[in-house]
């Protein structure tokens, strides 16, 4: 691994936990959607910065009910549909209850994800991992959620990071993009090396900070177990 503040990945000798033996529920797995675009052919034509508006009345979320608080995220299967269908799946099979919060970094992110809880377990819910799934107008803006990965390719599985920084240097990528990063914060070196497929409530981010916060010991983990006691997928209703 790089400079920890380079890096939002899992270990690279990472072992696998099927994900049959962290469910609490039987699902049936969909199929893997194909991944069709880009950074440079976005998969649709949203502004930058669209990922800070509110879900539809009516749309599906993910809630995680921590031991810090609960934290609402939204999701954007258009741009990612590959890294959605697999967390939407996961967080329904009871795959992330119990899970803890295991690499905590403050001013940069919170990884969670991993049954093993050390950063080197889980598996997506087709076994095999996946790629990247670039889109320039999905960034990582404080509370972005973006799939953590090892150094290998098609290392996507379980794990997950959602950015806690309140400041950044800016991106580059447009006057835009810039603008944003300055007035929400972010980890703009991360755009095009991880997917961002969720954006968390800014109402929540208190929640996120709160998590940061916790003093950690080796590696990163937290001396005082952060867990996802309960995620669920609901349907959101303007509150």
């Amino acid at each position: 691994m790089t400079d920890k503040k380079g890096n939002a990945g899992t270990s690279s000798n990472a072992t696998t936990a099927a994900i049959t033996q962290n469910t609490t529920k039987k699902i049936d797995i969909p199929s893997r959607p194909a991944d069709s675009g880009d950074s440079n052919n976005p998969r649709s034509n949203k502004p930058v910065g669209f990922q800070f508006d509110k879900p539809a009345v009516g749309e599906e979320i993910v809630v995680f009910t921590t031991s810090l608080g609960t934290i609402r995220l939204r999701l954007f299967p258009t741009e990612a549909p590959i890294a959605v269908t697999n967390f939407k799946t996961l967080v329904k099979s009871g795959y992330y209850d119990g899970i803890i919060f295991h690499r905590v970094i403050k001013d940069f992110m919170i990884q969670g994800g991993d049954p093993l809880g050390n950063g080197t377990g889980g598996e997506s819910v087709w076994g095999s991992g996946f790629g990247v799934e670039k889109n320039a107008n999905l960034l990582h803006f404080r509370g972005a959620l973006s799939m953590a990965h090892s150094s290998l390719p098609n290392s996507n599985g379980s794990q997950f990071f959602i950015v806690q920084s309140k400041s950044t240097s800016g991106s580059g990528i447009s006057a835009e993009a810039d603008k944003l990063y300055q007035q929400y914060g972010g980890t703009s070196f991360l755009d095009g090396e991880y997917t961002v497929f969720g954006q968390a409530f800014l109402d929540d981010l208190k929640i996120v900070d709160a998590i940061a916060e916790v003093k950690t010991g080796a590696n990163d983990k937290p001396l005082t177990a952060v867990v996802i006691k309960k995620a669920e997928v609901v349907k959101y209703t303007g509150k």
